[in-house]
């Protein structure tokens, strides 16, 4: 039979507040998983979820149903009219002790009840001191500290044995731990959340496809590697949009072929709605001085990461937060497997040792030396889903050993570069010099490729050409007045984004080499020769050719000459040093985000342009 179906049946039939929504399949699935399916089997997964014999635990689903989201007082009166007949006296005395104890309002009330009737299989007054006894050893597992004194309270007066008493001792103080995750629990997390192999073993995408609590607990769960953040912000994160409409993303999730492209949009999407529209933390936020919330993906996690998302964004609602926290060990085992919980200790997830785990990781890998690699313990965790558990360990060491040149191998600095999103003439040559003949030099041929991406005519095609190969020889003469020593320290400087600029979307090769700015009045950092761009800087530069054109294409005289200077000798040739530097840095990188970008800015221009035409 297929659950879904037959329980939505007996719900209209005892008038329940449940219905055929996430939230109320997600509660019942939590139901049957804390009491075991009730000894069946179920097969199928989604909408198609079926059990052999309904029939069997129809009668205590039909129960929860009769009080589900009903009032703590509803449900005991559920509780005691259902049974009534099978235990009379226990339910008839427990009727007046929770009026005279005044606790029918509380959940105690209630939990109690529903703790005897599933402990006990007969009148509670025929049950032996030796049978109390092993009833109160299960409270300690079932129910809280109060509900449990009131229980010993109850059964000391319905046994009639006046010396029947127990001390019952707090024991939740004794079970919490706010300590950090230890790296190698925090480090299984990491693989559990966006190891690829771990998504197949345990079918992660189709369980969070079919639950809105599952997706919560996925997102939830990765946004703990990606910052550390209060759960109050947390749910205060921007929503990003699909790529597609929704029937259509769920459609290529299900069939495997949703793009990583896609996905990094999704991530790249996010980031910048934080960028342009800063966060402070909610707790902090009513004074002044309070640095911005500080969240950051990597490049090698934006397509997993965005894939997240993705599959949340499909259950999103309107004026409803991104994510919501869910932390159970229940939905935790159900959906990431007994690895997870293992690594937890049998515990619920908790956000504040997540984060102790996250900034200790990030005290643990910097040095006192300027420049030393900084939040970069989220990589060294997270890259598990390209090796295994059992790399980890070997992964960290890369980040706590010195190498070759200057403390660091240039394959290193190159990962760190990568991650940060950094492009431009200048890394590209630093690592040049730093390395020997290992980096190709930029070759015409594959210059003229790329930046036909940008979509101009012949003549300013030739331009373009001229320009970037320009800002190209200064870049060489930029990088070649660097004394040889201080190359080493300039490049993990700029890996480690250490090397700050004026501007956030930039950094500064100055400042890298410990030199002051060469134009103290400057107001910005692009067109200076010194600046190395990130992708921060690429969407900020495409944004302004976007509105300079506009402009340009509505003036006349002077000020269309002044504009068209912008353009052509500040705007296209860093677009192109950028789109150029890509494949000189990472050879063999996708660059499809980038065209992506570049692509829906010209299009907006032209869009712009026919409607003012």
């Amino acid at each position: 039979m297929i659950l879904f179906d037959e329980v939505l049946k007996d719900a209209a039939q005892v008038q329940s507040a449940y219905r055929d929504i996430c939230r109320c399949r997600d509660d019942l699935l939590g139901f049957l998983d804390r009491n075991g399916w009730f000894g069946q089997a179920p097969e199928g997964s989604g909408r198609e979820m079926a059990v052999s014999d309904y029939e069997s635990m129809r009668g205590p689903i039909r129960l929860w149903l009769s009080a589900y989201q009903r009032t703590p007082r509803e449900k005991l009166s559920v509780l005691l009219d259902t049974y009534s007949g099978q235990l009379p006296e226990t339910c008839r005395r427990y009727r007046k002790f929770v009026a005279r104890e005044g606790i029918s309002d509380e959940p105690s009330g209630w939990k109690i009840l529903d703790f005897i009737l599933s402990a006990c299989g007969r009148e509670l007054s025929g049950y032996s001191a030796e049978e109390l006894d092993c009833l109160m050893e299960k409270t300690s597992e079932m129910l809280p500290v109060r509900s449990t004194k009131l229980f010993a309270k109850f059964a000391a007066e319905v046994s009639g044995d006046s010396s029947c008493r127990y001390d019952i001792h707090p024991r939740r103080q004794a079970e919490v731990r706010k300590e950090a995750y230890p790296v190698r629990e925090f480090s299984v997390m990491a693989y559990c959340v966006f190891n690829e192999a771990s998504w197949e073993a345990n079918g992660l995408v189709t369980k969070a496809l079919d639950s809105a609590r599952y997706a919560d607990l996925w997102l939830f769960a990765a946004l703990h590697f990606l910052g550390a953040l209060r759960q109050t912000d947390i749910t205060r994160l921007p929503v990003p949009s699909l790529p597609y409409p929704p029937d259509t993303v769920e459609g290529m999730l299900r069939s495997g072929s949703y793009r990583d492209a896609d996905a990094r949009g999704v991530s790249e999407e996010l980031l910048l709605r934080l960028k342009y529209l800063p966060m402070y933390p909610s707790k902090t936020e009513r004074y002044q001085g309070v640095p911005e919330l500080k969240f950051f993906i990597p490049e090698s996690l934006k397509a997993a990461m965005g894939l997240i998302i993705t599959i949340k964004l499909l259950h999103h609602k309107e004026n409803e937060p991104l994510v919501r926290p869910v932390q159970d060990i229940v939905s935790i085992r159900r959906f990431f497997g007994t690895q997870f919980i293992e690594a937890l200790g049998e515990r619920r997830f908790q956000t504040r040792r997540a984060n102790k785990s996250y900034l200790q990781g990030i005290e643990l890998v910097t040095a006192d030396g300027p420049g030393r690699p900084k939040g970069y313990m989220l990589a060294a965790l997270a890259r598990s889903h390209k090796g295994g558990i059992g790399a980890l360990p070997e992964i960290t060491d890369i980040y706590l050993k010195d190498a070759a040149f200057s403390g660091y191998r240039p394959e290193f600095i190159l990962r760190e570069m990568f991650e940060r999103g950094i492009f431009g003439f200048i890394p590209a040559l630093l690592l040049e010099r730093y390395a020997g003949d290992g980096y190709r030099r930029l070759d015409v041929p594959r210059q003229t490729e790329l930046i036909r991406c940008i979509g101009l005519d012949a003549g300013q095609l030739e331009e373009a050409a001229l320009l970037v190969e320009r800002s190209l020889e200064a870049s060489r003469e930029i990088v070649a007045s660097i004394p040889e020593g201080r190359l080493g320290d300039a490049l993990q400087m700029a890996a480690s984004g250490a090397a700050a600029s004026r501007q956030p979307e930039t950094l500064c090769l100055r400042t890298a080499v410990g030199m002051p700015c060469c134009d103290s009045l400057r107001g910005g950092c692009i067109g200076c020769g010194y600046e190395i761009f990130t992708k921060a800087a690429f969407h900020l530069l495409m944004k302004e050719y976007t509105a300079i054109t506009e402009l340009k294409n509505r003036a006349s005289g002077p000020e269309r000459e002044r504009l068209k200077n912008i353009l052509s000798r500040g705007i296209i040739p860093a677009v192109g040093q950028m789109l150029e530097s890509l494949p000189m840095l990472y050879p063999g990188a996708d660059m499809e985000t980038m065209t992506g970008m570049l692509e829906r800015r010209l299009k907006d221009t032209d869009d712009s342009r026919c409607a003012d035409a």
